[in-house]
């Protein structure tokens, strides 16, 4: 019997010791995520390549949620859930953005990037920041131990996500296809989705985390909590940096003395979609994330001149 017993002792001492040392395995998520991005950095550098900066970036999230929920074990229906949603909305973000990088042919964003290997290194370094911070609570739901019963904030959660994949595909290609249309280049995208929020995808990515983030909510603890900055900073980089106002400009810039577009941009929502003008003033800004900061006139001559 004390042989049987003393078999299991390095076993049991070597798991207390990657959770006393890895608790919720939030380091390994991160060595992995370095090293994940690593290896797409250096064909992409090396070929001045930007094909693979996406596919690294969504397929990222992927390997986080099935490395996390293979390591622990537990496969509780709360984590098959979760698991299950980062996994599908993953697949559909690299299916879309490869389509997309493969149709178009250069991903613009990378101009004067791919071909600097330090630049291209700090893009990749970037994402591998934001993959690690946004997945935080899936990390944390499938390496806990805790599995109490489901409870309202899990169906929420649920439902959240669901209408955030949603809005977030659905508009997607919803913009893609208007786009590819010859016909619509010199007009905005109002079709559809786009007729009930200017920016429909990204209230669909930011609804997804926040419904992963609820489900998650079940089994937080402590400083487990702090995981809230994954839903929050999805929300800020979309909705104060490199997604709105970056979309708003230019498209502000394209468009802003077309008188149509203006009356679009005023009733249509910016982010939660509504029925078109249904609010206004303090209500717009409250209820639909309307701020003065979405924007752009173009520059007036005077201030050109100074330029």
């Amino acid at each position: 019997g004390n042989h049987v017993t003393n078999s299991f002792l390095p076993t049991v001492e070597r798991r207390s010791m990657i959770v006393i040392v890895d608790d919720g395995f939030l380091s390994i998520c991160l060595i992995v995520t370095i090293g994940y991005q690593l290896i797409f950095y250096l064909p992409a550098a090396t070929c001045k390549f930007d094909k693979l900066t996406d596919l690294a970036y969504g397929s990222n999230f992927i390997v986080l949620a099935l490395l996390t929920f293979l390591l622990n074990q537990t496969y509780y229906p709360r984590q098959i859930v979760a698991t299950v949603a980062v996994i599908l909305w993953g697949l559909r973000l690299i299916g879309y953005l490869f389509y997309r990088i493969i149709k178009i042919g250069q991903d613009h964003r990378f101009d004067g990037t791919r071909d600097n290997p330090v630049r291209f290194f700090v893009w990749f370094m970037l994402q591998f920041i934001a993959v690690w911070i946004i997945s935080l609570p899936i990390i944390l739901l499938n390496s806990s131990k805790l599995n109490p019963q489901l409870q309202w904030n899990d169906y929420f959660g649920w439902a959240l996500w669901t209408i955030g994949f949603f809005f977030e595909a659905v508009g997607d290609q919803q913009k893609f296809n208007y786009r590819s249309d010859p016909s619509n280049k010199d007009h905005w995208c109002d079709v559809g989705l786009w007729g009930y929020s200017r920016h429909p995808n990204y209230f669909g990515e930011i609804a997804c985390w926040w419904g992963i983030f609820a489900t998650s909510a079940s089994v937080l603890h402590t400083w487990h909590w702090f995981s809230i900055i994954g839903p929050i900073f999805i929300t800020v980089i979309l909705m104060f940096g490199s997604g709105i106002p970056t979309t708003e400009k230019s498209t502000d810039r394209k468009f802003w003395n077309v008188s149509e577009y203006q009356v679009w941009k005023k009733q249509t929502p910016v982010l939660v979609p509504f029925v078109p003008n249904i609010f206004g003033g303090i209500a717009k800004t409250i209820f639909c994330c309307e701020f003065g900061l979405y924007s752009y006139p173009p520059p007036r001559p005077q201030e050109e001149s100074f330029v």
